[in-house]
C-alpha cells in the first residue's frame, strides 16, 4: 500500500484533519510521507532530515492520534532548548483546537509548582527540556507512568550540549511498553548508538542530504576585515529587503550589535542564553510579527526557530562546525521558500573555511587571502556549491535562483557617512526609545560560553 500524499487520506481523527486544513496543510513532505503512516501503526522511528522540511508535523500527527485513541495516556516530547519547546507547543495547540487536549511546557525559567500541578492534572502531552525534567524527577514531583509515546527532537543538539546522561536517566522513569520517535539532523555513530538503546526495531528514514543545507538558499560570501564588519552589517541591513536573522558568537556581541543597529534606525531585538524566558519569547514574537525586522542571536538561543518568511541569515561570525552552518542556514529557505545566507569572512576564519568552506560554495583554499579595506563578495546557489564540492550532482529544483556571479567582484563602495557611524563613538541607545533591545534593558553577565542548563 502506497503512502498517501495528502493529509485528508491519513487515518487520523476528523477533528485533527479539520485543524490541519485550517493551518494550510495539504500535501505531505518527504519526511512526513516516510514517517507518519509507520508511526500511526505503532512503529518506532529513527528519522533524519534537513531543517525546515516539516519534521514537527511528522511526529505531532501520530502523537495526537495516539492520545485521541487512548484516553488517559500521555506523550512526552524532549527538546534541547526552550525556544524549540515553545514553538512545538504553539503548533500542537493549533492542531488540537476542538479536540479537548491540553499540554504543558516543562522548561527552565518557569514556575516549578505550576508545572507539577499541570502534569498531575489533565495534561495530555508534556514538552520538556532535559535539565528541568530531571530536576522534577529527582524530587519525585510527578510520575511518567502514563507516557505511551516518547519523542526526542534535535537529538544531535542535545548530544552537543552534553544531555546524553539526562536522556538516559529520563527513560528509566518511562514504561517499558511505549512508542519512541527519535529525530536528529545528523546521525553520527554516537547518536546511532543512543538510538539503539532506546528504540525497538525502528523504521529508519533519511530524507534529503542532511550533510548539505537546503537547496533553496543562495550563499553570499563576503571577505571583510574584522574592524569593518560593523559597517558592513549596517550596509547589508540598509540594502537588503525583508527580515534578517543575524548570528553572533557571544552574548555580549548580540547586545552590542543590536544597539548599533537600533541607533542607526533599524527595528531590532536580540536573544541569548542570559535573557529570561519572557524576554526571549517577546523578542521572537516581535520578530515573527514583523514589528522587529532584525533579530540578533547566538546559536543556542535560535536553535529550533520556525519562523516563516525569514529572507536572510547573516553569519556575522562563522559557525564552528558544518552542522551548525546547516542549522543556521535552515532558518531561511524553510518549507521550500527561497532565502539567502550572507557570510562575513575575515582572515581569522582560515581554519574554519577548511571545515565548512565547501558547503558555503567556496572551493578556493586561498579564498581568505588578498583581503583589503573594501569588502569583496561572491554569490553561489547551493546547487552549484554541491556540484563543485563533489557532493550530490542533482541540479537545483529551483531554477529561478540567481546564477553564480563572477568571483570576487567588488561590491559598491560603502560610504561611512551613510551608516551614521562615521566620526561618532557609540555610547548606547537614545533615551526614551521604545524599539528594540532598549525597551527591556538587560545586562548579560560576562561569562565565556553558554552553560547548557541555562537552556533547559
Amino acid at each position: 500500500m502506497s503512502t498517501p500524499q495528502h493529509f485528508t487520506r491519513l487515518n487520523i481523527p476528523d477533528g485533527l484533519k479539520a485543524s490541519l486544513a485550517k493551518m494550510g496543510f495539504e500535501t505531505l513532505t518527504d519526511i512526513q510521507s516516510a514517517t507518519i503512516n509507520n508511526a500511526l501503526v505503532g512503529r518506532d522511528i529513527l528519522g533524519s532530515s534537513q531543517t525546515g522540511t516539516g519534521k514537527t508535523a511528522a511526529y505531532a500527527i501520530p502523537l495526537l492520534n495516539l492520545l485521541y485513541r487512548n484516553p488517559g495516556k500521555q506523550a512526552l516530547i524532549i527538546v534541547p532548548t526552550r525556544e524549540l519547546g515553545t514553538q512545538i507547543h504553539k503548533v500542537l495547540r493549533q492542531m488540537t483546537k476542538g479536540m479537548h487536549m491540553k499540554g504543558t511546557l516543562i522548561l527552565g525559567g518557569e514556575s516549578f509548582n505550576r508545572q507539577v500541578t499541570e502534569v498531575e492534572g489533565d495534561a495530555d502531552y508534556l514538552i520538556a527540556t532535559p535539565g528541568r525534567l530531571c530536576d522534577h524527577l529527582s524530587k519525585n514531583s510527578f510520575s511518567l507512568g502514563r507516557v505511551a509515546m516518547l519523542v526526542l527532537d534535535e537529538v544531535d543538539l542535545m548530544m552537543d550540549l552534553g544531555f546524553a546522561p539526562e536522556i538516559e536517566s529520563v527513560t528509566k522513569h518511562l514504561p517499558q511498553e511505549r512508542q519512541t520517535l527519535f529525530f536528529s539532523a545528523t546521525l553520527p555513530a554516537s547518536i546511532v548508538a543512543l538510538a539503539e538503546k532506546l528504540l525497538t526495531k525502528p523504521v529508519r528514514t533519511t530524507v534529503g542530504d542532511t550533510t548539505q543545507p537546503v537547496d533553496t538558499v543562495q550563499h553570499v560570501n563576503i571577505k571583510v576585515m574584522t574592524d569593518k564588519k560593523q559597517e558592513l552589517m549596517l550596509k547589508e541591513a540598509r540594502d537588503r529587503q525583508g527580515s534578517i536573522l543575524v548570528f553572533m558568537r557571544t552574548k555580549e556581541g548580540t547586545e552590542h550589535l543590536a544597539k548599533v543597529l537600533e541607533r542607526n534606525g533599524h527595528s531590532v531585538d536580540f536573544i541569548h542564553g542570559e535573557r529570561t524566558m519572557r524576554q526571549r519569547r517577546e523578542a521572537i514574537a516581535f520578530f515573527k510579527s514583523g514589528e522587529r525586522r532584525i533579530l540578533v542571536a547566538t546559536d543556542i538561543a535560535a536553535r529550533g526557530l520556525d519562523i516563516a518568511g525569514i529572507d536572510t541569515v547573516i553569519n556575522f561570525h562563522l559557525p564552528q562546525s558544518r552542522e551548525d552552518y546547516i542549522h543556521r542556514v535552515g532558518r531561511a529557505g524553510r518549507h521550500g521558500a527561497r532565502g539567502y545566507s550572507v557570510n562575513f569572512i575575515t582572515p581569522r576564519d582560515k581554519n574554519l573555511l577548511r571545515k565548512i568552506g565547501k558547503i558555503m560554495g567556496i572551493t578556493d583554499p586561498d579564498f581568505h587571502k588578498g583581503m583589503g579595506n573594501e569588502p569583496n563578495r561572491t554569490a553561489m546557489p547551493i546547487a552549484a556549491a554541491k556540484k563543485e564540492s563533489n557532493h550530490a550532482s542533482k541540479s537545483s529544483k529551483h531554477p529561478n535562483l540567481q546564477k553564480p556571479q563572477k568571483a570576487f567582484h567588488k561590491s559598491p563602495k560603502n560610504s561611512p557617512q551613510k551608516s551614521g557611524m562615521a566620526g561618532k563613538k557609540f555610547t548606547g541607545p537614545k533615551k526614551g526609545s521604545k524599539s528594540g533591545p532598549q525597551a527591556r534593558k538587560v545586562k548579560a553577565p560576562h561569562r565565556k560560553g553558554e552553560n547548557r542548563h541555562q537552556h533547559a
